[in-house]
């Protein structure tokens, strides 16, 4: 399908066609595609798990999927908006919502804090602001952050970073924590 069609007839068809149940459907797609797509399914008696990537980190899609077809729906994303995730996250909210006047509508938020707090602790690990010893410290370093762990040691195979994601489940409409999830063996990059 392509972005923004709102008729997966086609595509529907094909699953229903396979005559057993998938056993998940994966669904990489952005904004109210995803929803549109999962009420699709529901409606035409597919109850299938349905995964996806950080883009269902998204209260818009949680509301408009609602209790009815809210459920069997899993993500991962960059972290949870919760103690479960961090034990500082409680006052990073409190914090944001000081500053913003409204809670955090997406985990994002934290990443973006994250981002800076982590080249923050390079510059002061490095003792300097030169770009080589900056990216030496951020090669080194072991990294605590609100987000999770991570890591960029492994220099030899790109610096793709070790950093666990989260998993969270819709659980009516309402996204629950299931835990921090990493790979035990990443392809590399």
């Amino acid at each position: 399908y392509t972005n923004g069609d709102n008729d997966f007839s086609a595509q529907l068809a094909r699953l229903q066609a396979l005559g057993e149940k998938p056993d998940v459907i994966f669904i990489s797609s952005y904004g109210s595609d995803i929803g549109v797509l999962i009420r699709a399914l529901r409606e035409v008696g597919i109850d299938s798990p349905v995964l996806g990537g950080d883009s269902y980190d998204d209260p818009a899609l949680h509301e408009n999927l609602g209790e009815k077809f809210g459920n069997e729906v899993y993500f991962v994303t960059h972290t949870w908006m919760g103690p479960e995730a961090h034990p500082d996250m409680p006052k990073f909210i409190e914090l944001y919502q000081a500053m913003y006047d409204a809670p955090p509508d997406t985990s994002f938020v934290a990443t973006g804090w994250d981002t800076i707090m982590l080249m923050a602790e390079a510059v002061k690990m490095a003792g300097s602001t030169e770009g080589d010893a900056v990216a030496k410290a951020l090669e080194e370093g072991e990294f605590k952050l609100l987000t999770g762990d991570l890591s960029y040691k492994n220099a030899a195979e790109g610096h793709a970073p070790d950093k666990a994601a989260v998993l969270v489940e819709l659980q009516g409409g309402k996204p629950a924590f299931l835990g921090w999830r990493r790979p035990s063996n990443p392809p590399a990059p």
